[in-house]
């Protein structure tokens, strides 16, 4: 149910905001939001528009994290991940995200497969 709400309040907003919309029905896994952006321009842009349709519904994203400072800095604090790392003095551990492991750094994902 939360599901089809989700992407239903997504598709309402599809007109105004269509690059947010489209990332909240394909990019959500649960109540958990993967995304990638060429720029920091574009993910700033992108991140609130998300954060405002699901406002528009009651909903609230939260835990926000990123490897760029800029784009952290523009999302509401309150909003941010308490776990906020800080990039610019990474250590090549890599991060857990949906059972993936994300190299900040690199902004690349991996997987390990059990034989």
């Amino acid at each position: 149910m939360a599901q089809f709400v989700k992407n239903k309040n997504a598709e309402e907003f599809s007109s105004k905001f269509t690059e947010a919309a489209r990332a909240i029905i394909d990019k959500h896994y649960v109540d958990d939001y993967l995304d990638s952006a060429e720029t920091e321009e574009e993910a700033i842009q992108l991140i609130l528009e998300v954060i405002k349709i699901h406002d528009e519904a009651g909903f609230e994203i939260r835990n926000w994290i990123s490897n760029s400072q800029e784009v952290t800095d523009k999302i509401p604090v309150n909003l941010r991940s308490p776990n906020q790392k800080n990039f610019s003095t990474f250590t090549h551990k890599p991060e857990r995200v949906l059972r993936l492991w994300w190299n900040p750094e690199a902004d690349t994902f991996t997987f390990s497969l059990n034989h």
